[in-house]
């Protein structure tokens, strides 16, 4: 959910100047899925890309984060000379709970937050990636599928989420709505919470290899 100023007028209309003329974000970040190595754009590209443009434009963005029942929360907010501004916020598990899984994932919230608040693809994005089935068949309204639903108990299961209650409390929390079964979700709701688990296994792989002795 986007929550703005009073009025929008002057940030529409510069971020409308802004996104006319905001370059592809390059990949080139090395990151490993399983056996495939791929490519994606990480938060320092990301940074360094938008900059530029933002400040011709009068634009800024500050960003910050809470923490809450073993996820992070990172809130993005841009904002134009002229006061106004809009904001979202994006919820991470935190999987183990270390330091080293906890700067992860809101490393990795600042970018999807980033990216997702200015409209950027994430192309071939390493959480994204993780997913097994296809974005694009998983997309779309109506009630999620049972392939889905199986495929989030697995990922929970991966997780190591296996209380009920909890997983619901998880599901709430990345919907931003009150979720009392999970057959209550959207495809992309469905889609979002697979997507955001996926992203975590391997959060927690990686901060597990950065922990490991040489």
């Amino acid at each position: 959910m986007i929550r703005t100023s009073e009025s929008v007028a002057a940030i529409s209309a510069a971020w409308a100047t802004a996104s006319a003329s905001m370059p592809t974000v390059p990949r080139r970040t090395k990151g490993q899925v399983g056996n495939a190595t791929r490519f994606y754009a990480d938060l320092a590209t990301v940074v360094e890309t938008i900059q530029p443009v933002l400040a011709e434009h009068d634009l800024a963005y500050v960003q910050g984060c809470s923490d809450g029942d073993k996820v992070v929360t990172v809130t993005t907010r841009l904002m134009h000379k002229s006061g106004e501004w809009m904001e979202s916020s994006l919820s991470m598990p935190i999987g183990q709970g270390t330091a080293q899984a906890v700067g992860s994932a809101i490393s990795y919230a600042r970018r999807y937050s980033l990216m997702a608040m200015l409209g950027l693809a994430p192309d071939d994005d390493d959480g994204a990636a993780a997913s097994v089935q296809p974005r694009q068949q998983r997309s779309g309204g109506g009630h999620a599928t049972e392939a889905q639903i199986t495929k989030l108990a697995t990922a929970f299961t991966r997780f190591g989420v296996k209380q009920r209650d909890e997983r619901l409390r998880y599901l709430s929390k990345v919907c931003g709505r009150d979720i009392t079964s999970s057959q209550q979700l959207s495809k992309d709701e469905a889609s979002k919470a697979i997507d955001a688990i996926e992203a975590a296994i391997q959060i927690d792989a990686d901060a597990r290899s950065v922990g490991a002795p040489t």
